[in-house]
């Protein structure tokens, strides 16, 4: 599986660099609020590609950690689940804040906060009006005081009765006061975009982490529950793909043009988005209907982690989201090397190296 693991990494990394200007402007912002939207339900910032820095201040994590640090660490066996108050007092503060936009309060438990991510959160916690149920899986991290946290969550979107059920990471350390804070070098938003470079030591654990095996069940059950609310729910379902992917684009925009308020013309465009990917979705929808009538259905389990699922049967192909190991798909045909699979009601394809067939 490592090896499996490197030679992803290494062929991702080469497509990321062939498209690495592109990826610089708003479509690595888009992409990355894509990748949070189909709910972080794992932390694809572990395997994906290196973004270069954009700032060369205060890219130090609080850690000082030296590579090769990890040769005589070992991880704990298992999680420890909401058995450390203070901590899961700490992430509470937290998603309160980011829910209400709160940014005094959120840099309190998180730091550093960039701008550009403030802003970010302030479009979010538009659409979102908490998170409940907040469960904390923990192990000890790389010095004392240290932790590395899977956050289970559901997150209740305005308006909406269903919820979504979500799993986010985070490190979080001890400062020179004694008092427990939130890393935020290692948290979603920067894993993606790498405003801020990361201590390579601290990287590499958060890696080995991942690979776990109390995180990948973790993991693999907060997917298959996701997948289900968002299949069960159609206003959750048009929450997470249209109606937030829109706001992110038009947000994007703003940033991109330095303006920070949305002009008359980017909300048609998010309007005209939004209708264009619910009008592809249904047709998607229709298309794998039809398929499955016809015939026998087939379910594949996959057995890389982190495998992109694209759009067409290319390698080039625009990126639906990701697959991790365990997670099992509807197959809806082949074509070359490449497994048709129905994605959380969407058409995709992913490598057919990459999955096995477990049900027919």
């Amino acid at each position: 599986m490592d090896q499996n693991n490197n030679n992803f990494k290494d062929k991702f990394q080469k497509c990321f660099d062939a498209v690495k200007t592109f990826c610089m402007t708003k479509q690595r912002y888009i992409y990355a609020a894509v990748l949070l939207i189909v709910m972080i339900t794992v932390l694809i910032q572990c395997t994906g590609p290196k973004w270069t820095n954009r700032n060369s201040e205060d890219t130090e994590s609080s850690s000082q950690m030296k590579v090769g640090a990890l040769e005589d660490f070992k991880l704990d066996d298992q999680y420890e689940q909401d058995k450390n108050a203070d901590l899961n007092a700490l992430i509470e503060q937290y998603f309160v804040a980011y829910a209400n936009n709160d940014m005094d309060t959120l840099k309190t438990a998180a730091t550093p906060v960039s701008d550009n991510e403030a802003g970010y959160i302030a479009v979010l916690s538009q659409y979102i009006e908490s998170y409940n149920n907040i469960s904390c899986y923990t192990m000890k991290g790389l010095t004392d005081g240290s932790y590395l946290v899977s956050v289970y969550y559901d997150i209740k979107f305005k308006d909406i009765k269903a919820t979504a059920p979500t799993l986010d990471f985070f490190y979080v350390e001890t400062n020179e006061d004694g008092k427990l804070y939130i890393n935020n070098l290692y948290s979603n938003y920067n894993y993606n975009h790498r405003e801020n470079s990361l201590d390579p030591t601290v990287d590499e654990l958060i890696q080995m982490f991942q690979q776990h095996e109390d995180v990948i069940a973790l993991r693999t059950k907060v997917s298959t529950d996701y997948n289900k609310a968002v299949a069960a729910d159609k206003d959750l379902s048009n929450m997470i793909t249209s109606t937030l992917p829109a706001a992110i684009r038009v947000w994007a925009e703003s940033i991109n043009t330095g303006n920070d308020t949305q002009s008359t013309e980017e909300t048609q465009q998010a309007e005209e988005t939004q209708k264009a990917e619910e009008t592809q979705k249904a047709e998607d929808t229709q298309k794998a209907e039809e398929t499955q009538k016809e015939e026998k259905k087939v379910t594949v389990k996959v057995t890389g982690d982190k495998v992109n699922v694209r759009k067409k049967a290319k390698s080039d192909a625009d990126v639906l989201g990701k697959a991790y190991e365990g997670n099992t798909y509807t197959k809806l045909g082949e074509k070359g090397d490449w497994t048709k699979i129905d994605y959380d009601g969407k058409t995709g394809y992913i490598a057919t190296k990459y999955v096995k067939v477990v049900k027919e």
